[in-house]
């Protein structure tokens, strides 16, 4: 098995739960593969009314290289990536899908646990894997969920300590207000 984690994800327990015998899991997104993608394509038939997959999180396992020539896989990406480029609203999740699905490859829901955003679910400190979607919700650009997740600082101290770099983009915070009595 081969489990890809994007940066933006802190995982929270053991999460070898994750392995299985499917070809390839991963979470639903929240959007179609053609809002993803920015564009309609009546001619992919396939893919109409299917849900992009979140790529944050994606288990691939050995078996798939019996279903699926990775060469191929990887010059649809490429190739896909370029004709839609311009269109593109979340591209790795559009791409993979769209290829995924274009190729007849079967995937599985991965549970919740393995990939959730604390946005809109109330038991996100459940999770395994908690995921900062969202540009301005990352755990190193956003006041409220840096404070909620203090194990990402610790994570980014040792990164720190071991030469990375920090990060220098905007931050975001959500304004507190304060009321007076007059």
């Amino acid at each position: 098995n081969v489990i890809f984690l994007d940066p933006d994800l802190l995982v929270q327990a053991d999460i070898s739960g994750i392995l299985s015998d499917s070809y390839i899991k991963m979470s639903h997104g929240r959007l179609s593969i053609e809002q993803a993608l920015g564009r309609v394509l009546p001619e992919e038939q396939i893919i109409h009314g299917k849900k992009a997959f979140n790529s944050g999180v994606v288990v691939l396992n050995s078996n798939l290289l019996r279903l699926a020539d990775p060469e191929k896989i990887y010059s649809d990406c490429i190739k896909y990536t370029n004709l839609f480029w311009d269109t593109l609203v979340f591209p790795d999740q559009a791409i993979l899908s769209f290829v995924l699905y274009k190729n007849q490859i079967p995937i599985d829901l991965l549970d919740w646990k393995y990939n959730s955003t604390i946005m809109g679910r109330k038991n996100f400190w459940d999770s395994k894997i908690i995921h900062s979607v969202g540009g301005k919700s990352k755990f190193w650009n956003n006041g409220i969920t840096n404070l909620m997740f203090n194990e990402w600082n610790r994570n980014h101290q040792k990164w720190l300590d071991l030469g990375g770099k920090d990060f220098t983009g905007p931050r975001y915070y959500w304004k507190i207000r304060s009321y007076s009595k007059k």
